[in-house]
This record gives C-alpha cells, sequence and structure tokens, in this order.
C-alpha cells in the first residue's frame, strides 16, 4: 500500500493500516463489530490557548445492540487506532480512551515512535515500523461489555493532537454446543474365541447432540464398525451401546478404540487373547417403583458376559443410604454365557427419607462366583425422594417455511410426592410467532394455562398449541433528486432474501413448593430464497440523478426507476479542519438485479467514463425479473446475463448509444396431478394458443402409469408431454421431435408447471471497441461479434429464436482507462452465429471474420438460418448433420444470401446419434470432413 501526497507543502502522512479479517472454523463463534471515521481532535490545555477543554473533545464510536444472540460472553476485546495519539500521559500532552462511560487510562496509545505488537483473544495489532505516527491499543473490556445494548468508545484529547479512525470490538462467546465422550467400554466373550464391545457415551456439553452420529469400532488400528446412537443425548445424558459386530480375537491381544463423533472422543485398552473360562456376572438394569406416596421397591436385570457358566445360588444384594446392606436375595437359576438375564424386585419396602436416596444393587456381592472381572458387579443410581414434576415439549413439523403452522405439544406430569399449589404452565414464544389457537385455551392471555393444585400419581397433563412462524413483510420506498458539482459515492443493496434460523419455545412450570422446571423445542425455519438488488455509483464532477426505490418481501419485488446525467471532471474539497483533498475518479454506475428464485441474474456496468446519460427501468418478483435502459457514454460498459440455459455478455469501449432491455418470466400452466382432470383445459389452450397445435381441440388425454408421461392423441396426429425423472422440467414432443421446453417447480407438495418466457430487444451504435459472446436454449444459439470501429446493431431475441442486424466498418481506435491505462484497439470485425438442434442432429453455423467492413441481416432458429451479407473480408458457411457436411468458403468482398431450414426428420435414427457424448454435434467449421461419430466439442465458433 503507497500513501502519495496530493496536496501543498505542508503535509504530515500517517502510515496506513490493512485490516485482515480471516475465518477459523474450530475457533468458538466470534462476532467483529468495526466502526470508522476520521475526526481531528485539538483540545485540552495548550500553550498558545485558543482551544476546547479536552472533555468537549470526546470522539465517541457507538457499536449499536451489538448482538442478540443468546450466548455466554466469554471475552470482548476493543482495539482503537489514531494517527498522532501516543503514550505521554501528563495532563496537557495526553490522551483519554473511554468505554460505556469508564476511563480505561491515559496515554494508552502505542506505535507512534516504536514498533508495538499487541494479540489479546482474537485480536491482533501490530506496528512495525519506527515512525508510523499512527497510536493503537487493545485491551480487555470483558467486565464492562453490555451484552444486547449499546457499547459506547470515547476517545478524548488533551494537548495530543489526533485523529481517531478506527474502533473494533471483537465479542468471543461460550457456544450452546454438545461435547460427546466414551466415559466407559468393555469386551465380553461370546465364545472361545470371539468376543463383542460394550461402550458408554456422556454427552459433556451444554446443548443436545442429536441423534444420528457415529460411535466407531476400531481394533488394530482398523476400522471394524461405524454405529450411528439412535437417540438425542442432552447434556449430562448417557447413552450405552453394544456393536452388533463379533471380533476374532488374534495374536496376544487386540487393542481396541471406541471413538464417538470425532477422532478423538476416544477410549481405548488392550483386550487379552487368552481365553479363561470363567462367568461374569453384572447388574444390566436397576430402577425403583414407587408403592406410596414415601415408599418404593428396587428392581433389577443381572446377566452373565463371561464365558463359563454362574451356578445359581449366589446372592445379589441391596445398599442404600451410606452404603449400608439392607436385603440379599439369591439367584434361584444358572446364568449361561451371554444367555438369559434374570429379573428380580427386592422385598424390602423402602421409605424414601430426606431429599433423596444413593441406591445400589450389586451381583454376587459375597465374592461366592470367581469372575473374570470382579470390579463390573454393581449399579449405582440416585432416587429422588421429593417429587419434581415433569414437563416435555415437541414440535411439529421439526421444519417449517416462514409463514407456515407449527403445533406444540406440552406433556406434564407428577409421579410422587406432596401435592402441588399454584401450579402455573407459561409459555414463551420466540419474537414474531403469532398465537392461533391451544386446547385447552389459556387461562390469561395466550401463553399462561393456571393447573392450580397438581395431584401425584395422576395422569399427565395435555396442551396443544397451534402458532405461525414469522413471514418478512418489510414495506421499503424510496424516492430523491440529486444535483450538483464534487465527488458523489452511492451504493445500496436490497434484498428479499431470508437466511435460515432456528426458533427455540420455552415453556415453564412453575409452583409454590418447587423451583420452576422448563423444556423446549426448537423448530428449524427454512431459507427463503428472494431477489436483490444492487447499485453502485462513483465518481468527480457534475452529477444529477433521479430515482425511486420499491421493495416488498412478501411478493419479493423490487423496482428501481432511475435517470442518471454525469460529466467527469477533477473536483477538490477543503475540509473544517484545514484537511484538503482533490477527486480525480472518472464515472462508475454498476447494476445488478437477481433473481434466486428463478435462477436470473442480470448486470449493467458503466465505467472509466468521462460522461453519462443513462435512464435504467428493472423490475424483479417471485416470478420474473426485467431491466430496460438507454445509454449513452464514453467510456467502457459491460452488459451481462446468466440463468440456467442462458448466458450473455456484451463489452462496448468508446462512443455508445445503447437501447437494451431483457425480461424473464415464469407464465404458471397447469397443475400436474390435475391433467388429465381440472387442468386439463389449461394444458389445451396453452398448446392451441402458445404452440399452434389446433388439433388438440377434440384430443384424448391420457397420463402413463408411472405419472410421468401425458399424451394428447387423436387418432392421426400425437403430443407428448414428459416429466423429466428430477421433476424439473417437461419436454414437450410431437411425433417425436421436442418442440417446446416447460419448467416445473413443487409448490405444497403439486408439482407446478411453467412456460418460461423470454424477451431481449437491444439497439446499439457507436465508435470504439465490441465484443460480444451470447449463448440463448441450453447452449443451442451461440452469437459472438468483436472488433474495432464504427459499429451498429438491432437486435431481438425471443423463445421463437433471433433477429440480428448488423454494420460495422473497421478503423483502429483509442481509449485512456481511469487508472492511467491506455490501450489502442486494432481488431478487425468478426461475427459468428451457430444454432444446433438437438434432437434433429443438425448444426448450422455463418462466421464472418477478419472483416473491414460488414452488413448482415440474420434469422436464425434452431433449425433454421436465414441471412443476407455484405462484407470485405471472409465468410464460412456451414451445415452439419449426423449424415451430411456442407462448407463454404468465400474470401474477398462478397454479397451473399441464404436461406438454410431443416424442413423434417427422414428417420427416427437421425437425431442426436451421439447422445452419450459430451456435446452430441459440434459446430460446421472449415477443414471438418464427416466423421461417422463425430468428436465432442461445444467449441462454437471455431477457428478456419
Amino acid at each position: 500500500m503507497t500513501v502519495k501526497r496530493t496536496g501543498g507543502q505542508s503535509f504530515c502522512i500517517a502510515a496506513p493500516g490493512i485490516v485482515f479479517v480471516y475465518e477459523d472454523k474450530n475457533a468458538p463463534l466470534i462476532e467483529y463489530w468495526v466502526n470508522t471515521g476520521a475526526d481531528v481532535l485539538i483540545g485540552g490545555r495548550r500553550g498558545d490557548g485558543g482551544y476546547l477543554a479536552w472533555q468537549e473533545c470526546i470522539n465517541n464510536a457507538t457499536f449499536l445492540s451489538a448482538s442478540h444472540t443468546t450466548y455466554e460472553v466469554m471475552s470482548a476485546t476493543l482495539g482503537v487506532v489514531s494517527p498522532w495519539a501516543g503514550s505521554a500521559g501528563t495532563p496537557g500532552q495526553t490522551s483519554y480512551l473511554f468505554f460505556n462511560d469508564e476511563q480505561l487510562g491515559t496515554g494508552v496509545y502505542h506505535g507512534y515512535g516504536g514498533t508495538y505488537d499487541e494479540s489479546i483473544d482474537s485480536m491482533t495489532m501490530e506496528i512495525g515500523s519506527g515512525n508510523a505516527q499512527v497510536g493503537v491499543d487493545v485491551i480487555d473490556v470483558t467486565n464492562r461489555y453490555h451484552k444486547g445494548s449499546e457499547n459506547v468508545v470515547g476517545q478524548a484529547d488533551d494537548g495530543d493532537n489526533m485523529m481517531p479512525t478506527n474502533a473494533f470490538l471483537v465479542v468471543q462467546y461460550v457456544e450452546e454446543l454438545p461435547d460427546l465422550e466414551i466415559v466407559d467400554k468393555w469386551e465380553s466373550w461370546v465364545n472361545k474365541t470371539h468376543y463383542n464391545v460394550t461402550y458408554k457415551i456422556l454427552n459433556n456439553g451444554n446443548a443436545t447432540a442429536p441423534a444420528g452420529h457415529n460411535t466407531t469400532l476400531i481394533v488394530d488400528e482398523d476400522v471394524i464398525k461405524h454405529e450411528k446412537v439412535p437417540v438425542p443425548l442432552a447434556p449430562g445424558e448417557t447413552y450405552t451401546g453394544t456393536f452388533d459386530t463379533v471380533i476374532a480375537c488374534t495374536g496376544e491381544s487386540d487393542t481396541i478404540r471406541v471413538c464417538v463423533d470425532e477422532d478423538y472422543n476416544c477410549l481405548e485398552n488392550v483386550w487379552s487373547c487368552e481365553h479363561i473360562e470363567k462367568p461374569d456376572l453384572v447388574i444390566e438394569k436397576e430402577w425403583e417403583n414407587w408403592i406410596n406416596e414415601s415408599h418404593y421397591t428396587a428392581s433389577y436385570v443381572i446377566c452373565n458376559v463371561g464365558t463359563a457358566t454362574a451356578p445359581a445360588g449366589h446372592n445379589t444384594s441391596l445398599f442404600i443410604i451410606d452404603g449400608v446392606e439392607i436385603e440379599h436375595k439369591q439367584v434361584p437359576v444358572n446364568l449361561t454365557p451371554h444367555g438369559p438375564s434374570y429379573t428380580d424386585t427386592f422385598d424390602t419396602v423402602i421409605e424414601c427419607t430426606g431429599e433423596s436416596d444413593t441406591i445400589r444393587v450389586c451381583a454376587d456381592n459375597d465374592k461366592v462366583i470367581d469372575e473374570l472381572d470382579e470390579d463390573n458387579n454393581c449399579r449405582e443410581n440416585e432416587w429422588s425422594c421429593i417429587g419434581i414434576p415433569t414437563i416435555t415439549k415437541t414440535s411439529s413439523p421439526t421444519s417449517v417455511s416462514p409463514g407456515g403452522t407449527v403445533n406444540y405439544t406440552i406433556i406434564y406430569t407428577y409421579a410422587v410426592g406432596p401435592n402441588l399449589t399454584n401450579v402455573t404452565i407459561t409459555e414463551k414464544y420466540p419474537a414474531g410467532v403469532t398465537f392461533i389457537s391451544a386446547n385447552p385455551a389459556p387461562d390469561v392471555g395466550n401463553n399462561k394455562w393456571i393447573i392450580g393444585t397438581l395431584y401425584a400419581n395422576k395422569k399427565p397433563g395435555k396442551i396443544d398449541i397451534m402458532v405461525k412462524v414469522p413471514e418478512s413483510d418489510l414495506s421499503f420506498t424510496e424516492s430523491g433528486s440529486v444535483s450538483g458539482e464534487g465527488f458523489v459515492m452511492v451504493s445500496k443493496e436490497l434484498s428479499t432474501e431470508q437466511s435460515p434460523y432456528s426458533l427455540k419455545n420455552v415453556v415453564t412450570l412453575s409452583c409454590t413448593e418447587l423451583p420452576p422446571v422448563s423444556a423446549s423445542a426448537i423448530t428449524a425455519v427454512g431459507e427463503v430464497v428472494g431477489t436483490s438488488v444492487d447499485i453502485t455509483e462513483h465518481g468527480s464532477g457534475l452529477y444529477s440523478s433521479d430515482e425511486v426505490l420499491n421493495l416488498q418481501t412478501k411478493n419479493k419485488t423490487i423496482s428501481l426507476e432511475k435517470t442518471t446525467e454525469a460529466k467527469y471532471m477533477p473536483t477538490s474539497f477543503n475540509f473544517s479542519n484545514g484537511f484538503s483533498t482533490s477527486f480525480s475518479s472518472k464515472w462508475v454506475q454498476d447494476i445488478c438485479i437477481k433473481n434466486d428464485v428463478i435462477g436470473v441474474a442480470v448486470h449493467k456496468k458503466i465505467s472509466s467514463a468521462s460522461r453519462i446519460k443513462d435512464d435504467t427501468r428493472s423490475e424483479v418478483d417471485a416470478s420474473s425479473i426485467a431491466m430496460a435502459f438507454t445509454s449513452s457514454f464514453f467510456g467502457v460498459t459491460h452488459i451481462g446475463s446468466k440463468s440456467k440455459d442462458a448466458k450473455t455478455s456484451e463489452d462496448y469501449i468508446g462512443v455508445f448509444d445503447i437501447s437494451w432491455a431483457e425480461k424473464k418470466e415464469l407464465k404458471y400452466l397447469f397443475n400436474w396431478d390435475g391433467v388429465p382432470g381440472n387442468d386439463s383445459d389449461k394444458l389445451i389452450r396453452f398448446l392451441v394458443d402458445k404452440l399452434d397445435l389446433k388439433w388438440v381441440e377434440n384430443a384424448t388425454i391420457t397420463k402413463s402409469d408411472d405419472d410421468l408421461v401425458i399424451t394428447v392423441s387423436t387418432n392421426e396426429k400425437t403430443a407428448k408431454l414428459i416429466m423429466a425423472e428430477n421433476k424439473e422440467k417437461v419436454t414437450v414432443k410431437v411425433g417425436g421431435e421436442t418442440i417446446h421446453i416447460l419448467i416445473v417447480k413443487t409448490e405444497n407438495d403439486k408439482l407446478k408447471v411453467y412456460d418460461k418466457l423470454v424477451t431481449r430487444p437491444e439497439s446499439v451504435s457507436g465508435v470504439g471497441y465490441v465484443m460480444v459472446d451470447e449463448e440463448f436454449s441450453d447452449g443451442q444459439m451461440q452469437v459472438i461479434e468483436h472488433g474495432s470501429g464504427n459499429y451498429s446493431s438491432d437486435e431481438i431475441f425471443d423463445s421463437r429464436g433471433l433477429e440480428k442486424s448488423s454494420r460495422a466498418e473497421y478503423k483502429p481506435t483509442y481509449f485512456s482507462f481511469s487508472d492511467g491505462f491506455s490501450t489502442i484497439y486494432t481488431s478487425k470485425w468478426l461475427q459468428g452465429i451457430c444454432t444446433k438442434n438437438k434432437d434433429a442432429g443438425t448444426a448450422i453455423h455463418k462466421k464472418i471474420s477478419d472483416a473491414a467492413y460488414m452488413e448482415d441481416e440474420t434469422i436464425a432458429t434452431k433449425s433454421s438460418m436465414d441471412f443476407e451479407s455484405y462484407f470485405n473480408g471472409s465468410i464460412h458457411i456451414g451445415v452439419r448433420t449426423s449424415k451430411l457436411n456442407i462448407s463454404e468458403d468465400y474470401i474477398g468482398q462478397f454479397y451473399v444470401s441464404q436461406v438454410i431450414k431443416r424442413v423434417k426428420l427422414t428417420s427416427g435414427n437421425e437425431s442426436n446419434t451421439t447422445s452419450n457424448a459430451s456435446d452430441w454435434l459440434s459446430c460446421p467449421c472449415p477443414g471438418h470432413s464427416p466423421k461417422h461419430s463425430p468428436t465432442p466439442d461445444l467449441t462454437c465458433p471455431c477457428d478456419p
């Protein structure tokens, strides 16, 4: 980066700065907030007097509502940049730094006269020069940060003469994330040579881990099995599973590793392959059952995971409260290795005391059985003596589009304990959600149910709620007029798109006796694909503009009406602090409109312009996109459009007048499922009115059993509408030949069929360099044109084909760009038009090149070309099918008139004989001889 003096002899340059922001996917969630400015502060106690007190010279940078996230703040770091700010702390020669009205220090800036390098969390500031004349500081402001509201940075001058330019606030959050860990694993012999592996997963994080993540079994570094965890794990919850793979133990031992979700969440041990025949008793499951409001019993399941039978007669023991054994029961059956388990309930009825009981059940506590593992006999849990109500909440569906409805189901129950009083259930709806109905209805407002007394061991209560998800419904209008002389910089971005997000709905049950308990349900709100308009305009000189902008997010409409007239001339300006600058930028106008719903973008950019006179109209909505403009300029203009089946690029450098328009829209025709049926008349009207198939008026309509082909037929003629496998387009065929392509969109689970309408008139005239490259109809119609000199063209493209009139005369032209780069263009004229018909297997190509002069009139469709050309240069005319090759070349001064048209398929074998190739037929170019299997080549036009 270079800073250059452009003003007078008295100047002082502070070093420029470069800001780098990069993404680290392994780092915590971080938000960067940036404020910029350039306020020179000269205040405080000075010997020459005449300045304000430093308290009146405070520059405030305000970060508005820095974040609305609910995540816990891990750290907040402030960074400030101020040319000429220093580190002196003496009153009258210092500066002050404040954050949220708290003074952080005086003279805190570093780097004015020496190097500086400081990093705190995710912010690093470095000054590498010894005389940068820039002061910076990085400081931790975590304890002073205001979450969810404004944060204000104040910089004050007390005789230091400083210019605050940047304030950076970096906030790092503790994200709500699951953290899965394998906390236990063990192996069990299945027979004398094979074993299986059991594992236990714990979620150590602070968010639920959804079901479906993998647990991986690795033996001696070989991945044996991936197994999905079938249940979600809330924070603190565990899941125990056994891989269904039985592993043969080899050698002396196996090294066994089990990993969950990530390679580093693993537990590993060595399993000896020496086979020892012993039983191994474990308590597989243990649980409690309330008998009444204060007493319960304990039950268990015992099994043998060893390699030998455990004979009947050993005891299972029950321990409770400080490890005191209160009962043991004899197991009356033999337990075979990996055979049937044994389930029993202790006879003792236990009184629950205090807040909870710690209960442990142990197999073979008397050590009667000699086991493989004597340390895995017990299972322990804590049983609450105070009944805690439970409340759960689910949502259906779990994902929804904006404006859709969600049904919440709340289940609440109370198993045991004294009656709970003043029980209330309160819903906290997310912002923007609209309440529709509930059963039972709320007692207060739309979110509170007064239960009163909740009795233990009663039937669970249920509340069903229906809400509507917020839908963006913003209307925006701007109109204005500007005229004057100076420097202009305009930037506007409008969009109807909406990013996906999650709605968290929380319900809380409260009562007098216990703390509140809550449950939540998360609904994913899908992305809204929309439309956008971007406008940029800047330059120096005379300027006038009138503009009207309208936006409505609900129907995805954005409209623009803009007239601009600008003439370049250098300008200068003196700021109030004595700082002066000159502006010397030529004019730039950049307008881009996008419709991501139908997949079309249109772009116009005028740059390096000495003059512009432009009138632009554009409108985009959910089913269409349109831009029309007339523009007169001396500069560089690029016009481009892109869609799934077309892309165009036009560049004009010099003095030109352009009238250009393009409109693409989807017109609804019929519902695929409604034909035959209610929408049959709509289909017939389209075939008659648009495709001129008059004979279908009295035709019969049928549909194939697989629902993919609609047949419209009479005794003599047949038309078929064939649905693509991906359900995105319908091909209309008559007699085996494709005559039209329709678009299919899935809306509310219905296949809606649309016709894509395209109109594109254009007129250009001027002197300079021209470069045109256009592809229409999935590349089946291609136009290129370029050269230097006098040029005029009128062109219309629509669904019927192309009409183009061109006149060009070669002469070298010169242009100087705004960055000082100049060039001379010396290219003679070239025009290439190629049309292809994939179904017919035909390609027609006309190419004029090295032309000092050309006049051309061309009308083309995918199957025909009608042209008249007068030129001084060379022309190639080619026609190709799978069985035909025509090539004509004329070099010199000629007049050529031809009509080339495919009339009728001679056989069903003629169409697309190379359908498996990447291109079914290359354009016929000079020197190409017929081949039995045309090579894949999509270079059109080709060089002779």
